[in-house]
């Protein structure tokens, strides 16, 4: 079947979590146990049979809630044992990563040297954890002070700010490895929701906020949904819903796919549906 919007049209199970919302500082997230549960209502269920066979799923079963009702959080049982495990493979695979992949690392980091010069890293603060701040690193393939320029955070494909490399490090991820470090510092995790920029969690909803329950991810369940290429609000529903359903078996599916993301380019930029929308 047809992907849209990202979203793999085969999954059998119906879900779209239709939320409004997006978008830096330390916040205040709400325990994942404190959610109220909403009911069901004639516009929720019609929502459902509008989206069938849209799921976010890819045929796990999805919660599926209205907009009249999309504001509450779900209870998650806690999972402390897995998620100790969680970390621990995080830290040991990122280790292994910068190990094997130093001399990939090295290259690309030389030809960014050569070809625009220092620095070759990007820095820029996100929001982690309970949406605590933290330093993210990734590969510089854009001018320098290029959120100075142009259209600012907002990257398109075809932006003349984009270094000449910069536009295929960027298509197939590789400006994202140093993010192993991150995940070896404690910053982040292999698997989890993309960071964003802490300006924009300002503007999340307390749903919205579960998002931020977990540590964020080099990839994670929005990411083989389509990355940038579906609009933020849809990228939010994705991630509320990897919250509420993670497991390490999840994690594991996410790993798999990412692999097969790697060799779809086309959904690195936002086009016309992807973007900021909310």
């Amino acid at each position: 079947m047809r992907r849209s919007a990202g979203v793999d049209g085969a999954a059998t199970w119906p879900g779209d979590d239709v939320l409004p919302g997006a978008t830096g500082h330390s916040i205040t997230v709400p325990s994942l146990r404190d959610g109220a549960q909403g009911g069901d209502t004639c516009e929720h269920r019609q929502l459902l049979a509008s989206v069938a066979g849209q799921g976010v799923g890819y045929g796990w079963p999805v919660e599926s809630v209205a907009g009249t009702n999309g504001d509450r959080p779900v209870a998650v049982r806690p999972r402390p044992a897995a998620l100790a495990l969680k970390r621990t493979l995080d830290a040991t695979l990122a280790a292994a990563g910068l190990v094997v992949l130093s001399p990939v690392l090295a290259a690309l980091a030389a030809v960014i040297l050569v070809e625009d010069g220092l620095p070759v890293l990007f820095r820029q603060e996100r929001a982690g954890l309970d949406g605590e701040p933290f330093t993210i690193f990734k590969f510089r393939t854009m001018v320098r002070d290029a959120e100075a320029h142009g259209d600012g955070f907002a990257v398109n494909e075809g932006d003349d700010r984009i270094l000449p490399t910069g536009d295929f490090y960027r298509r197939f991820g590789l400006d994202e490895l140093p993010q192993l470090w991150n995940v070896l510092r404690g910053d982040m995790s292999l698997i989890g929701p993309r960071p964003t920029l802490m300006q924009q969690v300002e503007r999340y909803t307390p749903r919205q906020r579960l998002r931020l329950r977990m540590r964020p991810g080099v990839t994670g369940w929005s990411q083989i949904h389509g990355r940038t290429s579906i609009p933020w609000s849809r990228r939010i529903e994705l991630d509320v819903w990897y919250v509420e359903h993670w497991s390490l078996r999840l994690d594991a599916r996410i790993l798999w796919r990412t692999v097969g993301q790697m060799t779809r380019p086309g959904e690195t930029y936002k086009g016309t549906t992807g973007g900021w929308d909310l």
